[in-house]
């Protein structure tokens, strides 16, 4: 692999690191375990600090889940242009 100038990458670069972390289903699942997290940790804050109703609750999970499903994308894209 080489970079835009035609050099080719020394080991121990970056784009190594994130080639062994994208095929690596270990960080997919830690990838998953986060999103849940998060969502989880800001439904419990949100509703413990603003006691906010169910419809707006609905409304984060639906764009925690557009989140997450576009950060999956973004992983598949990185992976596949390299």
């Amino acid at each position: 692999m080489h970079s835009s100038f035609g050099l080719p990458y020394p080991a121990g670069h970056w784009f190594y690191s994130l080639q062994d972390l994208l095929d690596n289903p270990v960080f997919m699942v830690s990838f998953f375990v986060f999103w849940v997290a998060t969502g989880q940790f800001l439904l419990t804050t949100a509703h413990r600090k603003f006691n906010i109703p169910e419809t707006v609750e609905m409304v984060i999970i639906a764009l925690l889940i557009i989140l997450m499903t576009l950060s999956f994308y973004l992983c598949a894209i990185l992976k596949a242009s390299f």
